[in-house]
C-alpha cells in the first residue's frame, strides 16, 4: 500500500487507462487471521480460496481515498490518465532496466486483469469477512499516529511534559 500513498501524494495522480480498473485491497490482519485458521483447522488443507478485502474499488477511487485521507482535497485533485499503448511501453522499458521503473510487465499484466474476487468460498471456508479498504487505511493510519505519538512522547523528556 506504500506504494499506492506515494501514488497519491504526487501532485499528478497517474491512472491507468480511464482509471476503471477494478482492484480489492486486503488488510494484512485479514491475511493473517485466515493464515491462522488455516493452521489451526485440518479441513482447511488443500483448498485453494480466492481472498481479497470485502470491497472491490476502481484504481481511481483506491487512490482518491488514499490522497485524501492524506490530507488532500478531493475537488483539487488532478488526475492524469495514461493511454494502455502508453503503459505498455513504460512496462517495457522498466523490464530492459532491470525493475527500475514505474512498472513492470508482470505489473501491466496484472492491471488488465485487475484484481478482485467473489468472497463467497472464503466466507465459508473461513467464517469472516474481510474488512472494507476504508476501514482498514483508518486502522494502519491511526497505527501509524500512535506509533509516532508515542515515540516523540518517549523522546521527550519528563519535565516539558
Amino acid at each position: 500500500m506504500v506504494f499506492f500513498a506515494r501514488l497519491a501524494q504526487l501532485p499528478v495522480i497517474p491512472l491507468p487507462g480511464n482509471g476503471a480498473t477494478r482492484v480489492q485491497p486486503l488488510h494484512v490482519d485479514d491475511l493473517v487471521r485466515a493464515i491462522l485458521i488455516a493452521l489451526e483447522r485440518q479441513e482447511l488443507a488443500g483448498i485453494r480460496v480466492d481472498l481479497g478485502g470485502s470491497e472491490v474499488l476502481s484504481f481511481e477511487a483506491l487512490l482518491t481515498q488514499l490522497a485524501v485521507l492524506q490530507g488532500r482535497r478531493q475537488e483539487s485533485l488532478r488526475r492524469l490518465y495514461i493511454p494502455w499503448r502508453f503503459m505498455r511501453v513504460l512496462a517495457l522499458l522498466t523490464d530492459l532496466l532491470g525493475g527500475h521503473g514505474p512498472i513492470t510487465s508482470e505489473e501491466y499484466g496484472m492491471l488488465l486483469r485487475e484484481n478482485f474476487t467473489d468472497l463467497q468460498s472464503f466466507v465459508a471456508h473461513f467464517g469472516f469477512e474481510p474488512c472494507p479498504f476504508r476501514v482498514g487505511i483508518w486502522e494502519r493510519l491511526a497505527r501509524q499516529h500512535a506509533s509516532s505519538l508515542l515515540l516523540h512522547i518517549a523522546r521527550t523528556p519528563l519535565d516539558t511534559l
